[in-house]
């Protein structure tokens, strides 16, 4: 008789299935495919960036003075963009973890996700801007990359408050 109280007893203990939409389909492709991209451009974004940082011949001469495109900016902006690359990639991979895991904390992760690199791409622009030769050579790159990192607050940070599927799937 106590063991059928017993199953009783876990079997409601057992989280209920969720109602409605669940699971990484949906919109939700849309935010993995971005996560990976996110990974890849940060992989690319540091291979472009090796060269001027870990050649010791170009990182001389990106700090002389005496040279014809010299800022006091290019050093410290390249630093940045791969320690920004560093980060996007790390974080990228996180949330991609934690998304497949199904955490309940990755929707609040995942905006604070969108609100940091969108934040990172302003302050690019802001240094692509002030620096002669990165703004010659960006093709208003680093003006659409702000504009597609806001448009991507935008739109998702309104989807994970409201999506019924968020709200069923990150529940663990």
């Amino acid at each position: 008789m106590s063991m059928e109280i017993k199953e009783v007893v876990n079997k409601q203990a057992e989280p209920l299935p969720p109602l409605g939409v669940s699971g990484l389909g949906g919109w939700l492709i849309f935010v993995q495919m971005g996560l990976f991209a996110s990974v890849a451009m940060s992989v690319a974004g540091i291979y472009q960036s090796w060269d001027w940082v870990f050649s010791a011949q170009m990182w001389e001469v990106i700090t002389t003075e005496s040279w014809e495109y010299f800022h006091p900016l290019l050093a410290p902006t390249i630093i940045f963009e791969i320690v920004m690359n560093l980060v996007v990639g790390g974080l990228s991979i996180f949330a991609l973890v934690q998304m497949y895991r199904k955490k309940s904390s990755f929707p609040k992760f995942i905006k604070i996700l969108y609100i940091l690199f969108a934040m990172i791409q302003i302050i690019n622009y802001t240094l692509y801007m002030q620096i002669p030769l990165l703004n010659e050579i960006s093709d208003m790159n680093s003006s659409k990359d702000m504009v597609r990192s806001i448009l991507s607050c935008l739109i998702w940070i309104p989807y994970f408050n409201r999506s019924e599927r968020v709200q069923n799937t990150f529940r663990r």
